[in-house]
């Protein structure tokens, strides 16, 4: 799981974001629409809220900077 955790921060550190927000062990990428993998949520650590509530936390933070829709993969 290191290197999993390892390579994860690595790609975010290559193909950076206009802005970041940490949450409860979540990374949030927020280019304001101009890149698909930059606008993106990444679960890197563990933490301790409930997925729910994250997930809604995380959708709202993007629904608040204009980014309407969300695709799940």
């Amino acid at each position: 799981m290191k290197a999993v955790r390892f390579w994860e921060e690595t790609n975010a550190n290559i193909w950076p974001a206009f802005d970041y927000l940490h949450f409860d062990g979540w990374l949030l990428r927020i280019t304001r629409g101009y890149s698909r993998n930059s606008n993106s949520v990444w679960p890197l650590y563990d933490g301790n809220l409930p997925l729910a509530q994250k997930r809604r936390f995380c959708e709202q933070q993007y629904s608040d900077w204009g980014m309407r829709g969300c695709k799940y993969n």
